[in-house]
């Protein structure tokens, strides 16, 4: 075993692995087909939102179980993968037309992880009704106006739990995920905010047990958490990186590979994977780091990485 850095900043907890037979497989989002609609309320006076709907990109990890005969029976969304959102923009126009807006104000850099309590799926339709919790770990809202100016860190704005009447669909090798949501989202100055519509995720049933990173939701500062990265190659080295600054790339030349988030820098030991290819890292996160910090996490092995967990510090 080989201690390879700095700092050690932490992440990861209990693992959502209850099915036994469970696969697991990154979810990519069709940004083609997903469309998020949004809607800000105010006591102060009509919002005007730009765009009025917008989509995503990224990826959404999830443990399916099936049947002896191939059915799809059970599953759960980890909380891994990032859901990026575009720069979105609202306005509060003044009541007298020729007078300066109320307020301007904009979120800039939102990034959503989304995750789920187990839940059963009809075997013959694929249907099923879970609760996802859908929480911004990235971005920052600003404002000016009348009322003044600020700023605020979205990280941590849960939508609580979320009500899901979904469906899994195979066609082909695919695996068809459609998620409706309708969420409420906490944003600064009073408002009420609102997403809502359907994210369509595509599995490839030819990729299952793909190295899977699971990192609990929210990092207290000053405790002990553990990271777990699952199907690596047994007996192999994982390392495990973090980056304060975002999405980006950070090569690894010793294991030909580069991580999917800039500057990383690495955390923990190089673990060795045991016999059924998990690697746990238990880690302290410093209590001095700032409060509501956003963190992406990855890890790495010879040829391979993981999805990129966001997270963030509370």
């Amino acid at each position: 075993m080989r201690l390879l850095i700095l700092t050690p900043l932490l992440l990861l907890g209990t693992s959502l692995s209850i099915f036994a037979q469970d696969t697991d497989y990154l979810f990519p989002v069709d940004s083609q087909a997903t469309l998020f609609n949004w809607d800000l309320t105010a006591a102060i006076g009509n919002i005007v939102e730009t765009p009025p709907t917008f989509t995503v990109d990224g990826a959404a990890t999830g443990m399916l179980g099936e049947s002896a005969s191939g059915a799809l029976v059970s599953g759960v969304l980890t909380g891994g993968g990032v859901l990026r959102c575009p720069d979105l923009f609202f306005h509060i126009p003044n009541p007298i037309p020729f007078l300066p807006d109320l307020a301007n104000g904009s979120v800039i850099g939102m990034e959503i992880r989304i995750q789920s309590d187990p839940f059963s799926v009809d075997p013959t339709t694929g249907n099923f009704t879970a609760f996802i919790e859908m929480v911004p770990f990235a971005g920052i809202a600003t404002w000016s106006g009348i009322l003044g100016s600020g700023n605020s860190l979205m990280a941590g704005s849960s939508s609580g739990p979320i009500l899901s009447n979904g469906k899994l669909i195979r066609n082909g090798s695919n695996i068809i995920m459609e998620l409706p949501f309708d969420a409420s989202i906490p944003f600064p100055l009073g408002i009420n905010g609102r997403l809502w519509g359907t994210i369509y995720a595509v599995a490839d049933s030819n990729l299952p047990n793909i190295p899977t990173l699971e990192t609990p939701l929210g990092l207290a500062l000053g405790i002990w958490d553990n990271f777990t990265v699952r199907n690596a190659n047994p007996g192999g080295p994982v390392g495990l990186g973090v980056s304060l600054t975002g999405m980006g790339s950070t090569p690894v030349p010793p294991w030909g590979v580069a991580l999917d988030i800039d500057s990383a820098f690495q955390v923990g030991n190089i673990l060795l994977a045991d016999p059924n290819g998990t690697a746990t890292w238990s880690l302290y996160i410093p209590p001095h780091l700032p409060m509501w910090k956003s963190v992406w996490i990855q890890a790495a092995m010879p040829g391979a990485t993981t999805n990129v967990s966001g997270n963030y510090t509370n």
